[in-house]
């Protein structure tokens, strides 16, 4: 569920007048409300036993056993023999450790959730008649004006209602209830969201109050106070996010050959990105990587362009990362990096716009009974993924609408995404990683060097990103082959670049002019490559 803080759901904190509350059973004539708070099904893990015999395969100690098995969801690896002796080929070692293990679904409470949102009421009652009624209201706190109309409206299954009701029964003592954060008819939530708009902070707090009725049983609340969560710091907020809806006439109709799809051109140019300075004075990109990164940059796009006119579901960002055809992608991969680190962001942007990015895990073991753990990232939107996805996103993008501005909902949230500071660091700092993973591969032919050894220059380093953006799977090969007529057409050159000396610039930089157009030749495929070159050229 999107927007939301978790925390352990309390079974009850003791009011020391109140000890009769400390634990949920049943007293004759008698209803206890013990709690009642806001919740959501999250999966819950347990810790099994796991044991597995490994044999040595080429001695080392028992400590690099057990550093093969170690993994963020096992603890307390044992072995068995536990030798402090090297190991020899052949050993075979039990290894036992604890493995976490998903167990089912629990409830959690939770401080903050999405408006228009699913979540939980749950309700801590023991007792042996009535029914528990629960209507959600808001506090303002110190707002003058009212974003909810006391009470609280709310969908159950499709039925607007606003309150909640148990029929008590001695058989149980929890109670839950789904519920949607929204009233059912559209106007009335757009009505709602301009509210939210109209606030600095974009957020209300709620809280829920009780009441007991169709039984002569005596009724008790905690402190004999039926409003729950009602406190400083115990409020539900309710956080607002407009999803990018202010985007809405900035999308354009264009066309990539005969295929008319939706653009956001952006307006944030790498070069603009507002916090350079931190960035470089942390030391978490240099002045140099700052000048390749911006002038390859506007070979792509700017930081919040978004597409979906070519053959990949969305394109997006300064480095154009996508989100291909099966749902798959780089994109997919950045925005769940970036949730690990802003998960309120991530679900602002995200989940609450009806986007969602899923962790797909595959496990493999070969023949020599090693396991292997595949991890993929899936995007999808409404619970759209792939061609159908594709199909949503350019609805309406037609012939007839070329260079007209369109509405498409499912890229809004992503131009937002893409607007975020945050994110835009996000977007920097994969920058660089790429860029350092570029030089450091090997081209065909060449396996005891890197290219990294034949380019030193911003010029060459920032080719070689160019290249590794676009076409990846050219690079070792393309800049190989550049390499190869090179040297065919300087027989006395060195093919260690460690032996250049005075002569590095001047061979890095013939290297590049053959490099650089053959980028989009033959079988490598790179949309404009010489041009993208000399742009670079006069850049750097």
């Amino acid at each position: 569920m999107a927007e939301t803080d978790q925390e352990v759901a309390p079974s009850y904190t003791a009011n020391p007048n109140q000890k009769v509350y400390d634990t949920a059973h049943v007293v004759d004539h008698e209803v206890n409300v013990l709690d009642i708070y806001f919740a959501e099904k999250v999966k819950k893990y347990k810790w099994e036993k796991k044991e597995e015999s490994y044999t040595v395969k080429g001695g080392g100690a028992i400590a690099d056993v057990v550093n093969k098995f170690k993994k963020p969801t096992r603890r307390n690896i044992t072995t068995d023999p536990n030798p402090t002796t090297p190991l020899k080929k052949g050993d075979v070692i039990k290894v036992s450790w604890e493995e976490q293990v998903e167990d089912g679904l629990e409830l959690k409470k939770i401080k903050r959730v999405g408006l228009g949102k699913k979540l939980f009421v749950v309700a801590n009652c023991a007792g042996a008649s009535g029914k528990l009624e629960i209507e959600i209201h808001e506090n303002l706190q110190t707002e003058t004006e009212a974003i909810y109309t006391n009470p609280v409206k709310f969908l159950i299954a499709d039925a607007e209602k606003t309150k909640i009701e148990f029929s008590i029964s001695k058989e149980k003592t929890q109670y839950e209830q789904e519920i949607t954060l929204r009233p059912k008819d559209d106007k009335d939530f757009e009505k709602l969201e301009e509210k939210f708009n109209k606030r600095t902070k974009k957020e209300a707090y709620l809280f829920l109050k009780a009441n007991v009725t169709g039984t002569t049983d005596t009724i008790k609340y905690p402190g004999d106070v039926a409003e729950f969560l009602n406190k400083d710091e115990e409020r539900l907020i309710v956080k607002n996010c407009d999803c990018g809806k202010r985007y809405k006439n900035d999308i354009e109709c264009t066309r990539y050959g005969t295929i008319y799809g939706p653009v956001y051109w952006g307006t944030m140019p790498l070069d603009g990105y507002a916090k350079w300075a931190d960035l470089v004075s942390n030391n978490t990109v240099s002045e140099d990587e700052k000048t390749i990164l911006i002038a390859m940059s506007e070979n792509e796009g700017k930081l919040d362009a978004v597409q979906s006119y070519d053959s990949e579901i969305i394109t997006a960002g300064a480095m154009q990362k996508t989100i291909n055809p099966q749902g798959y992608g780089e994109l997919p991969i950045q925005i769940w990096e970036f949730k690990t680190v802003y998960p309120e962001k991530y679900a602002c942007y995200v989940e609450n716009c009806k986007w969602v990015i899923e962790e797909e895990k595959t496990e493999t073991v070969n023949s020599a009974g090693v396991k292997t753990i595949t991890l993929k990232y899936k995007a999808s939107y409404d619970g759209l993924t792939g061609d159908a996805l594709k199909s949503k996103i350019r609805e309406g993008f037609e012939k007839s609408k070329f260079k007209s501005k369109v509405e498409c909902k499912p890229m809004e949230p992503i131009i937002n995404l893409m607007k975020d500071e945050d994110y835009q660091k996000k977007q920097i700092t994969d920058f660089i990683k790429r860029l350092n993973s570029a030089l450091a591969k090997t081209p065909t032919g060449y396996s005891t060097t890197s290219i990294s050894d034949f380019t030193k220059s911003n010029l060459g380093k920032a080719t070689v990103l160019d290249h590794d953006v676009n076409r990846p799977g050219h690079v070792k090969n393309c800049f190989g082959a550049a390499l190869d007529s090179f040297f065919a057409a300087n027989p006395k050159v060195s093919k260690s670049p460690a032996d250049w000396g005075t002569n590095f610039a001047s061979n890095e930089s013939k290297i590049l002019e053959l490099y650089g157009p053959l980028r989009g030749t033959g079988d490598y495929t790179m949309t404009n490559a010489t041009k993208r070159y000399n742009d670079l050229k006069a850049k750097l």
